[in-house]
Order: C-alpha cells, then sequence, then structure tokens
C-alpha cells in the first residue's frame, strides 16, 4: 500500500530515525510524542528529554531543531545515544531498526506521520468500537478529529501503565494453551501496551495481555489469532472459552479454557 501511494505522490519516505512527526516536530518534541518504541523515561517525559539532550554538549545542538534540520554527524549520534538508552532499558534485545530506518508521512490529511497515524486509528477503534466507524464512513475529517481526540485522552494513561508495568512486570499465569499477564482495569489501548511491553521484555514473546474490568477478563482477539491462529480461535468460541463483545476485545472465560 504504501508503495502505491508512494508511487501516487501522496505518502514521502526517508531513511531516517523513526520518530513520530519527526518532520514537523522539534527533536525534542518529537522524542517524547514517540511511542513505538516506547523508550521508558523519556517517551511523553517533555522535561526529561530535554535533560537527556541537555546532558551531552553535542545533542544540545539538536534543541528546537527538527531531525530533518540536522546534519548527518548529528543525527547519528542522536540515533546512537536514543538506541543505547533503548538497550538499557530493556530486558530484552533491541534492533536498531527500530528506531533507524524509513519513516513515512503524508501531506494528504489526515494521515501525517503514517505510524502514529495508525496508533491514533487504533486507539480509537478500541476505545470507541468498530460501530462507531459505521455512520462515519463517508467523513474522514469526523473520523480524523475523534480518533485523535481519544488518542490524547488516552495517550497519558498508556504512558502511565507501560512505565508501571515495565518498573513491576506483570505476573503470567496459564489459562488453557495461553499465557497471560493479568493487570488492573485501564483504559489504555491493550494491543498497544501489550506490544510495547513485548519489546521491552516485561512479558513473554507468546504471553497475551489481559484486563480485569467490569465485564471480566477482556484480551485483545488480534492478539489470540497471532498466538493460537483462526481454527483455534473458532474452536475457543463455540467452548465458551472466548466470547466476543461489541469491541476489537474479546472476553476470555478462563474456567472454559482448560481444553
Amino acid at each position: 500500500m504504501i508503495e502505491a501511494l508512494e508511487t501516487e505522490n501522496k505518502v514521502l519516505g526517508q531513511l531516517t530515525i523513526r520518530l513520530f512527526r519527526w518532520f514537523a516536530r522539534h527533536v525534542e518534541e518529537a522524542i517524547a510524542e514517540t511511542i513505538a518504541p516506547f523508550i521508558p523515561g523519556l517517551s511523553c517525559e517533555y522535561e526529561r528529554v530535554r535533560e537527556f539532550l541537555e546532558s551531552d554538549p553535542r545533542l544540545r545542538k539538536a534543541l528546537g531543531r527538527t531531525v530533518n534540520e540536522l546534519d548527518q554527524n548529528l543525527l547519528a549520534l542522536l540515533a546512537e545515544k536514543l538506541y543505547e538508552k533503548l538497550k538499557t532499558e530493556s530486558r530484552v534485545m533491541r534492533r536498531p531498526s527500530e528506531l533507524i530506518g524509513y519513516a513515512y508521512y503524508s501531506e494528504v490529511f489526515p494521515l501525517g506521520d503514517l505510524r502514529e497515524a495508525a496508533y491514533i486509528l487504533y486507539s480509537f477503534l478500541e476505545y470507541a468500537g468498530p460501530h462507531y466507524l459505521v455512520p462515519l464512513a463517508s467523513t474522514p475529517l469526523q473520523i480524523s478529529a475523534a480518533a485523535k481526540l481519544a488518542y490524547n485522552k488516552l495517550k497519558p494513561e498508556l504512558c502511565a501503565q507501560i512505565e508501571k508495568w515495565h518498573s513491576s512486570k506483570p505476573k503470567e499465569e496459564s489459562v488453557g494453551r495461553l499465557r497471560i499477564a493479568r493487570i488492573e482495569d485501564t483504559e489504555a489501548p491493550l494491543a498497544i501496551l501489550e506490544k510495547q511491553l513485548r519489546l521491552l521484555g516485561d512479558i513473554g514473546s507468546s504471553t497475551i495481555l489481559g484486563v480485569e474490568s467490569e465485564e471480566g477478563l477482556l484480551v485483545s482477539a488480534e492478539s489470540l489469532v497471532e498466538v493460537g491462529g483462526y481454527v483455534w480461535l473458532k474452536d475457543a468460541i463455540k467452548s465458551g472459552c472466548v466470547e466476543p463483545i461489541d469491541s476489537v476485545l474479546v472476553k476470555l472465560n478462563a474456567v472454559k479454557c482448560s481444553w
């Protein structure tokens, strides 16, 4: 899809540090706004990012400038320091390509930075539910505005939850053939929270994050498919182990998942 959009000059890409809105925001803002990858101590922490940059006289030159305005030496140094921070904060190996590689953006409303746009839209989908998109299907402006409002509301909670469970790993348990890590009820987008905790090494590579809510134990349907596969999910729904609800999340009935 990206290749097709590039051909039509609707999407532009370049080799750079893969920060959210790197082409439009000052370096310190782009680092703080980036949650993929989530860098503990920097993501969502504007003041701590400034302190991080000011602590190195060389990096101090990046303050108030966009990534595109940095010379190659400063760009390489910034990438190196961010990757060192990411490696230090993670419990597992991290790939340089998570921070350095091709990043894409579009001047066609409402995409902007494509990776951030994906997180914004998924957050809205989990927050509002798939049914919300139906009456607005022909109004991208409304969807974009609603999605950004939801994302801005949920992001502080998402950041807080990642920091919380990075500091204190959630306990894991076996539920049938699944490995589940339970956490308290939260409005943070579950699939995004799960992915970043997995990348940080805070939960296992095949562990599914489950949130204890008033409706019961909720998990990401997408994660179930990735771990168990479509055939397993179909059988799990028939057995009552998995109960679909009006959401991209599903209810997990642990007592019926022993098979």
